[in-house]
């Protein structure tokens, strides 16, 4: 890409990303969002663990109004169908 090329971009005079251990132009607030979503993964996972019988319980119900809205929208579909 042309936007790339060392030359073009030095013309352009656009910022350069300071550049980490690993070679990557990866800023601090990525680094942090990286740290901050694996915590916060980790406390999900947790959360589902200690409260598993209520997890399933809400999994149930979602499948259960997943499958009233399906049935919804077939009959709803249905009658339009009909009336053509």
């Amino acid at each position: 890409m042309l936007t790339q090329h060392p030359e073009v971009v030095n013309t352009l005079n656009i910022p350069q990303p300071e550049e980490n251990m690993w070679g990557l132009g990866m800023d601090k607030t990525g680094i942090g969002a990286v740290i901050i979503g694996l915590l916060l993964c980790m406390l999900g996972i947790f959360a589902i663990w200690v409260f598993l019988p209520d997890a399933i319980a809400v999994v149930k119900g979602l499948i259960g109004i997943a499958g009233v809205l399906i049935g919804l929208m077939l009959f709803v579909f249905g009658i339009l169908i009909i009336k053509e």
